[in-house]
């Protein structure tokens, strides 16, 4: 059996509700390339719907909080499909990775959570391929070349 590295996956409310044949895809494709999209639990909404909200930090606790999950996790990454969830969550992750007072601010108002560090990355599936995986990893292991296809 081959070993599979775990990477900490946000899946998001969309995948799990109307858009699971895009999740399963994903995993089978990380699988292929040894990787596990971990799911971990208690996530929570990434915030994209509650953009309307007009206190800046209200709007970022949801993100924050999934933050902190993968930082209780060990990991300084997490992975998502949904590009809402990663530009939600990943506008959450540098705001509170540059801007010191915002995070010291949103530790003190979750106080029953475990304080925040800043350093989660997150990355969109295809970032990850890229960054991690190499495009040269992912040509190696195509099974059905999509060339002379006609849409």
């Amino acid at each position: 059996m081959v070993e599979m590295d775990s990477v900490p996956y946000f899946p998001g409310c969309t995948c799990k509700a109307d858009a699971l044949p895009f999740e399963v895809s994903a995993k089978a494709i990380m699988r292929e390339l040894g990787f596990e999209l971990a799911e971990w639990d208690r996530w929570t909404c990434c915030g994209t719907v509650h953009s309307m909200a007009s206190d800046d930090l209200i709007h970022h606790l949801g993100p924050a909080r999934n933050l902190i999950r993968v930082q209780e996790l060990g990991s300084d990454r997490m992975v998502t499909i949904c590009s809402m969830c990663y530009s939600t969550m990943a506008l959450a992750a540098r705001l509170f990775g540059e801007d010191e007072e915002k995070l010291d601010k949103l530790n003190d108002f979750l106080y029953d959570e475990v304080n925040y560090q800043g350093n989660v990355r997150v990355l969109h599936l295809l970032q990850f391929l890229r960054d991690e995986v190499g495009w040269d990893a992912v040509k190696e292991r195509v099974k059905r070349p999509l060339e002379g296809l006609r849409v």
